[in-house]
């Protein structure tokens, strides 16, 4: 006996098998199988865990419990549809169900209620357009569920998640019944998670929740208000977008808000935004919000009157610091699209007059975004590449809170081009934005001809005009279709095939921004003008700055004109036709005034007065005889007195100003 036991022994050993290695294998085979139950689960089992998987049902179970057991093997998966479609009312998971696998029970049109009593995953689509289902009851060791487990059970109107349960993207989304969720334990709403939840009014989160995640909340359309727990470290991109009835925010803790966090909220009127709370500086999180008017209990918006009795829009001081470090980078804003646009009217009417042609209020214009902003250094923290620099606003809200100092804002070549083309725009001037090599500038339309304007490029040096109105460098431009303010849509057609079409610059050789020899500044040269320049050069300019001053010399100086031109508001002839004084009517008591309005330089003025005792004029010896404008006073002995005024140049040529009556009433 002993001979033989080593004999079988050796064989085996000879055969290359060993009785280790040979043992395992036939248990392995023996430990899979398969049954049927008389309540029809079909399952799979392992004779070595003693756990089964319920792969099929025949049953026809209205209120069904999952059995703890099948055969003598403890049920711990439910498998891949296996109750897809079935007519279950109310359905029981009990704790042994570790795992609810893909579409187990999806589209079971009838299913009302379900109960979880353990820890288990609920795997993708697990419950995926079950439209009756009213009532889940998830227990708080469950460790996941999964996306799209219960995405479309219209019928679910409110829902609590007891504990730290890991869900996984749209797990309750298109649950348009839905009204109240409450999160007791997680730390973050998932990518999704209540997307299209088109009911959702109330969200509770307990202060375990750190995450807001993507498009959590997007499309939750009877969302009207929500304050964000302080709780919060969070809110992803997207996370509210399309909340269209969404009217307030209130966010109370250090709470990083996304790009597009609140994106697409149109009725949003009010936000509430903790000192702690930020938007990174190369996001924006609150986009097309075009209800956006309040700020931390404010109005965003406020307005003053200038000393001439203007009246434009500030951004509230009270506030500065919330837009700084949220705003500075939104698009389409209520107050902030509202606040761009008031201010370009205010500049375009305070910076511009209507007797300017179109270059001349370009001239203006470009002039007025030189000195108030700066191109951007990066010297405070700030990057070229930061999204404040890009959008429409860019140059409007960092002169409103002071970037660089009172009044100053600063900006990147495309910010420079966008606000340059919304005061365009506002000015009734045709502009386009484009770009090469990554550089962005204007082609502007004046006198049907195109010409490029790079104000940054004239920015860096103080005001310059080397890059105002010229020809193309090049012919390989792109064309910005830039739409994140209204006043960068009304010229947006096609300008691709005219941009090779921009061969000449604007005439103006000696680069101050002014046709060359049009000395009455209306638009139109000496050449083409001849007999209105020649007077304006002969006849007052000349006057003004001496008579030995060449066409060319005054040329130079035209920028001085039109300085003093805008300062009086009047075009050339206009001020020609205005300088002299005019006779007056004055109440008896009052004070009568006549004005002289030339500019020129060492211009002397004496006033003289008739003197009816010897019928002539006499020179006026008192100090407002040798002044611009005289002032008298209007009494019975005054009544009808006259006047008038010489004016002598630098040179000591005179010219005289028709007689004024004195009037007494």
């Amino acid at each position: 006996m002993k001979h033989s036991k080593i004999i079988t022994w050796l064989s085996a050993t000879m055969l290359g098998l060993t009785i280790t290695a040979f043992s395992p294998r036939l248990t392995a085979e023996a430990a899979q199988g398969n049954g049927t139950t008389d309540d029809g689960f079909s399952y799979t089992y392992d004779t070595v865990t003693k756990e089964a998987t319920i792969t099929r049902y025949d049953g026809n179970e209205k209120e069904l419990t999952i059995p703890k057991k099948v055969g003598n093997y403890t049920v711990t998966v439910i498998g891949k549809g296996v109750f897809q479609s079935h007519k279950i009312t109310k359905l029981t998971i009990p704790g042994n169900v570790k795992e609810i696998k893909e579409f187990a029970f999806g589209w079971c049109n009838s299913l009302t209620s379900v109960e979880f009593k353990g820890a288990t995953k609920v795997d993708e689509h697990a419950f995926y357009k079950c439209p009756v289902l009213t009532d889940i009851s998830l227990s708080k060791n469950m460790p996941s569920i999964g996306s799209y487990a219960f995405q479309a059970c219209k019928g679910l109107k409110t829902l609590t998640i007891p504990a730290d349960i890991k869900m996984g993207g749209s797990v309750f989304s298109d649950c348009t019944s839905l009204h109240t969720v409450t999160i007791n334990g997680a730390t973050e709403v998932g990518v999704s998670a209540f997307s299209g939840c088109t009911s959702l009014k109330n969200i509770y989160l307990s202060d375990s929740v750190k995450t807001i995640g993507s498009s959590a909340f997007s499309n939750c359309t009877s969302l009207q208000s929500y304050i964000v727990p302080s709780s919060i470290k969070t809110i992803e991109p997207g996370a509210f977008y399309k909340c269209s009835s969404l009217n307030s925010v209130s966010i109370q803790g250090q709470t990083e808000i996304q790009s597009g966090a609140f994106w697409n909220c149109s009725k949003l009127e009010k936000v509430q935004l903790s000192p702690n709370s930020r938007t990174p500086s190369n996001q924006c999180g609150f986009i097309d919000c075009p209800s956006l008017h309040i700020v931390n209990g404010k109005e965003a918006l406020q307005y003053e009157t200038d000393s001439n009795g203007e009246i434009y829009p500030i951004i509230n001081p009270a506030i500065t610091e919330s837009i700084r470090d949220h705003f500075c980078r939104s698009e389409n804003v209520g107050f902030v699209d509202e606040y761009c646009t008031k201010l370009c009217e205010y500049i375009v009417k305070t910076e511009t007059d209507p007797w300017m042609n179109d270059a001349l209020k370009a001239r203006q214009l470009h002039d007025w975004l030189i000195c108030h902003c700066e191109k951007e250094n990066s010297n405070d923290g700030k990057d070229v590449g930061d999204v404040e620099n890009h959008v429409a606003s860019s140059i409007f809200l960092s002169y409103a809170i002071n970037a660089r100092g009172e009044g100053m804002g600063e900006t990147v070549c495309e910010g420079f081009a966008k606000a340059y083309t919304m005061l365009l725009t506002t000015a009734k001037i045709e502009s386009h934005i484009i770009g090469c090599n990554i550089h962005v500038l204007n082609l502007v339309r004046i006198n049907d001809k195109y010409y490029t304007v790079d104000v940054t490029n004239d920015a860096q040096y103080e005001i310059s005009y080397d890059s105002f109105l010229k020809s193309t460098p090049c012919t390989t431009y792109d064309q910005y279709l830039e739409y994140d303010h209204p006043l960068l849509e009304v010229y947006h057609n096609d300008i691709s095939k005219e941009i090779p079409k921009c061969l000449q610059d604007y005439p103006d050789s000696n680069w101050d921004g002014i046709l060359d020899n049009d000395f009455d500044l209306d638009g139109t040269d000496f050449a083409h003008d001849f007999m209105d320049d020649l007077n304006a050069y002969q006849g007052m300019l000349r006057f003004a700055f001496g008579f030995d001053s060449t066409p060319e010399q005054i040329n130079d100086r035209l920028g001085e004109v039109l300085s003093q031109l805008h300062a009086l508001h009047k075009g050339y002839w206009d001020y020609v036709n205005d300088a002299a004084p005019v006779s007056v009517k004055v109440s008896n008591g009052g004070t009568a005034e006549f004005k002289v309005t030339l500019f020129g330089e060492d211009l002397h003025y004496q006033w003289m007065v008739y003197n009816d005792r010897i019928g002539c004029w006499d020179y006026m010896q008192c100090a407002e005889g040798i002044e611009p404008t005289l002032r008298w006073p209007a009494d019975e002995d005054t009544n009808g007195m006259k006047f008038y005024c010489c004016i002598t140049n630098q040179d000591g040529y005179t010219i005289n100003s028709m007689p004024v009556t004195l009037t007494v009433i």
